[in-house]
């Protein structure tokens, strides 16, 4: 089927469990096709193969859009460690926090595991994996002497052992008209009718 007209909404981000999704009530639409992916090239391409999947052929002018969303950056889960604590390992105090953002991947072992600590303080984040970041961590700050509270420790273990997988995914959809394109002996009757009529008006 042909494509006459389309266009592109890019949901950006969301959470697999929460995604409202799209349609095509009460719009001048035929349909939609909603894409996933890690980044928004992999949820453009994935909108795509559903409208083939679909019947229709995909215009070279809309597969040539999948380079605007080529930007490099790709959904990552992060999990971060601030400790802080007073002399000789008292007075410690730890917070965990972790989430996802979609940023360009990290391209050295120095910027997945980066670590700012002080005398007083240490801060690390490991991007990656959750649960292999909790283990690197809690690895480190063992290795380092870095207090951490036992809360902080049971945590970090507990993430180690039972992992961490992202549930956000990049959306994007393309909503379409198509135009079903007539059989070839139908055009061809059609043009026997169309000259034939041409005949009897002269």
């Amino acid at each position: 089927m042909k494509i006459t007209d389309w266009e592109v909404e890019d949901h950006g981000v969301d959470n697999a469990q929460y995604f409202q999704g799209a349609g095509v009530a009460y719009t001048d639409w035929d349909t939609v096709a909603t894409g996933s992916g890690n980044n928004a090239a992999e949820a453009f391409d994935d909108a795509l193969e559903q409208l083939s999947q679909e019947g229709y052929d995909i215009p070279p002018e809309l597969e040539a859009e999948v380079k605007e969303y080529d930007d490099g950056k790709q959904i990552i889960s992060y999990i971060t460690l601030t400790t802080s604590w007073i002399g000789d390992n008292q007075d410690v105090d730890s917070s965990i926090d972790s989430g996802t953002e979609y940023e360009v991947p990290p391209k050295t072992p120095e910027q997945e595991f980066q670590k700012d600590i002080s005398d007083e303080e240490a801060t690390i984040t490991f991007w990656g994996d959750i649960g292999d970041g909790a283990k690197q961590i809690l690895d480190f700050c063992d290795e380092e002497n870095i207090p951490i509270t036992d809360k902080a420790r049971e945590e970090l273990e507990d993430l180690s052992r039972s992992g961490m997988d992202s549930e956000f995914y990049y959306y994007i959809s393309i909503y379409v008209k198509g135009d079903e394109e007539e059989p070839e002996e139908s055009k061809r009757k059609a043009r026997k009718v169309a000259n034939l009529a041409e005949k009897l008006m002269k």
